[in-house]
């Protein structure tokens, strides 16, 4: 083959080669790069959704903290109030007014909340004379409801028909409620504080309405209890009456006095209406350039709501945080996977080039053995090795029949020569016997130069069958050496066999491994269906540590430490969903790489099948040769009779010299007969110098 062909058959291969490694990378690296962003966009979807749960459930858990604290003081008012309209209904008639002004002063002084208490009783009911009579005790405050210890101070200013106090709103909701209320917050100018009026209904044992307990609340420590509130860097509450009136608002330091009302926030948009309208709810705005998130809730058993908002990017900070990590572990597993693949691609497409490379000069008639990628123990490994055996067996066989045959022509061309010798003899004969029958009185001289003849005649018989002999022995080694050819092409067909059952037995184990993968799988979704319930249950349990107030704070802990368990059982859950994927992946992975080994076996077999077919037809050819050989063999002996005949025929001619002539004939006859055998052993020399010469060219495809 010339070196050019060479280049060409290189540069196919390496062709073949790269596009096997294309193909891989191309069927698999997308894939893959699909999934991972999948994963990644579930992955940040989830998480954003766990914790726009979790903020909702913690923004709720704060505002139900809060609402509540601000209820239980209410409330606490509200019970010192029934506990005041119980006293004074049972003692209306018997006890003083100073008897009620200790009593009232008692819950004034205590109370940091209180700015004062006081009667107001029906017409004529605790006074026979008196249509108006409301006594009021209150402490002397500040701008800021700062209290300056001193004594209450009583005053009887509202007990008239101007004021009028039975149109009151605390007046008309005491008579109406069968037990303590609190009036929507107010600004009272005289004290320039912001307040709320509770009050709680007289009546006595017949259910008679006498009048109203009121107590004044100040919401000063309300409101700094409120502004004192941070969510995080950017949450802040506000708080708004059953009208739609701020108490409280941080932005706005006069909201109440200033009668500031939800409506002028008109950042809300279409939730104040909703505020006002809906006990509890959430929502978003823009203020200032930023989105807001909005949540709300009711006091318990008061109009007033609380709200609270905060700013969208600090609670979700940690979700843009998860985003861009999870985008660049996308983009670094990308390229470690494209990484692995090429480099597995790169190494299959070698394994296969060198191959493929040396089948194919082994096609070409050239014996060159595998001597790259030496170090592989994998299925790769094992067919180089297989395919360098081949190659040195078909060489061990090709020159042993190369030699045989070289012999057999040389034998053949002995053989063709030594035919020729007698040829020349027999002729040398007959002429012999043709003067012994033109005369007589030479036949001594003939018949001694007869007997000469005769012995050369028998050397070069002799001569003839030692080379047929010769010939058959290389015959038979011939024959021998191409069975043992053809029963190693049999053993190297029958360990392909094997070959092909162990990838199958290959595949069948990864089958089963992708079977117990996917086993794992279920299991692993078992695992973050667990976790969600737990989330779940360490959520509820969080809301209602939070309503529970300072006792459940404890229980809040823990069910926090429920939370972070059930996220990292979830989070762990997530990770092993992710290897085992990646496993079923390497695993489809595998089982396409076997099948591409299987497939290459099996061209293998079908190569050696040719290969032996060859050889078989070479052992016919040789048995043939030998059968030709055995028939030569025979024809010297006949050659050995003849001369036997010939040296009888020359002793009868010297014992007998009457017989002469008719001994002449006979020789004459039996040199024709042996014309006829030199002839056809000269023609079986041919044929077999025919076949060797054909050998030795059938053998020239072959280099070694």
């Amino acid at each position: 083959m010339s070196k050019n062909g060479t280049n060409r058959e290189t540069t196919a291969l390496k062709t073949k080669g790269m596009n096997i490694k294309t193909k891989f990378i191309l069927s698999i690296l997308p894939i893959i790069v699909v999934l991972l962003v999948i994963l990644t966009i579930i992955t940040t979807s989830i998480s954003r959704s766990i914790i726009t749960g979790r903020v909702n459930s913690e923004m709720g858990a704060i505002l139900g903290q809060y609402t509540n604290e601000i209820a239980g003081e209410l409330d606490e008012i509200k019970a010192e109030a029934d506990t005041l309209s119980y006293f004074v209904a049972s003692t209306c008639g018997s006890a003083s007014v100073d008897e009620y002004k200790q009593a009232l002063s008692t819950i004034v002084k205590n109370n940091h909340m209180v700015l004062g208490s006081g009667l107001w009783f029906e017409p004529y009911v605790f006074d026979k004379n008196s249509e108006y009579y409301g006594p009021y005790w209150y402490k002397n405050v500040d701008a800021n409801g700062a209290w300056d210890k001193g004594e209450l101070i009583e005053c009887w200013d509202y007990s008239n028909a101007e004021y009028d106090y039975f149109t009151q709103e605390y007046y008309t909701n005491a008579k109406a409620l069968p037990a303590a209320s609190i009036t929507d917050p107010y600004y009272d100018e005289t004290s320039g504080l912001v307040m709320a009026t509770c009050s709680a209904p007289i009546k006595n044992a017949a259910g008679e309405y006498l009048g109203c307990v009121t107590v004044d609340v100040m919401l000063t420590s309300v409101n700094e209890k409120l502004a004192s509130i941070r969510v995080g860097n950017t949450g802040t509450v506000w708080l708004i009456d059953g009208a739609g009136n701020y108490v409280y608002h941080p932005a706005f330091e006069n909201a109440a006095a200033d009668g500031l009302n939800i409506s002028s926030s008109t950042e809300l948009g279409k939730y104040m209406s909703e505020i006002q309208t809906k006990d509890t709810g959430t929502g978003d705005f823009s203020y200032d350039g930023a989105k807001r998130l909005l949540y709300w809730e009711s006091v318990p058993d008061m109009t007033w709501k609380m709200g609270l908002t905060i700013e969208n990017g600090e609670l979700f900070a940690q979700v843009n945080s998860l985003i861009i990590i999870s985008a660049v572990m996308c983009i670094v597993i990308i390229l470690l996977c494209g990484a692995v693949i090429f480099l597995q691609a790169n190494s299959i497409s070698k394994a296969v080039s060198v191959i493929a490379a040396a089948l194919e000069k082994l096609s070409n008639g050239e014996f060159a053995k595998v001597r790259e990628n030496k170090e592989r123990t994998d299925e790769f490994g094992i067919m180089i090795d297989s395919t360098n055996s081949v190659v040195d067996t078909l060489s061990t066989t090709v020159t042993s029949i190369k030699n045989l045959a070289s012999r057999v022509a040389d034998s053949a061309k002995e053989l063709a020569g030594t035919s020729e010798q007698i040829s020349h003899t027999a002729d040398d004969v007959s002429i012999a016997v043709q003067e012994i029958a033109q005369g007589a009185t030479q036949q001594a001289d003939e018949v001694s130069g007869a007997s000469t003849s005769a012995g050369v005649v028998g050397d070069a018989v002799g001569a003839i069958t030692t080379t047929v002999a010769n010939i058959s022995t290389a015959a038979g080694e011939m024959s021998e050496a191409s069975k043992a050819s053809s029963d190693s092409i049999n053993n190297l067909a029958k360990a392909s066999e094997v070959t092909s059952s162990k990838i199958d037995d290959i595949t069948a184990t990864i089958d089963a491994t992708k079977e117990a993968v996917n086993r794992i799988h279920e299991k692993v979704e078992g695992i973050t269906a667990i976790a969600s319930q737990t989330n779940l249950l360490s959520l509820n349990a969080s809301i209602e540590a939070a309503r529970a107030g300072e006792a459940g704070r404890g229980f809040a802990v823990v069910a926090e430490e429920i939370g972070h368990l059930a996220e990292d059982s979830a989070s762990m859950a997530n990770e092993i969903r992710a290897e085992m994927d990646t496993l079923l992946k390497q695993s489809d992975a595998a089982v396409g790489a076997v099948r591409e080994v299987k497939e290459s076996n099996i061209s293998t077999q079908n190569a050696l099948t040719e290969t032996l077919d060859s050889i078989d037809s070479m052992i016919r050819d040789i048995e043939k040769t030998v059968e030709d050989i055995a028939v030569i063999e025979k024809e010297t002996d006949d050659c050995g009779t003849a001369k036997n005949s010939v040296v009888d025929t020359l002793s009868a001619l010297s014992a007998i010299s009457e017989e002469n002539a008719a001994s002449c004939e006979e020789t004459g006859a039996s040199m024709q007969e042996l014309n006829a055998t030199v002839n056809t052993l000269a023609q079986s020399a041919k044929e077999l110098q025919f076949i060797a010469e054909k050998l030795n060219e059938d053998m020239q495809f072959f280099k070694i």
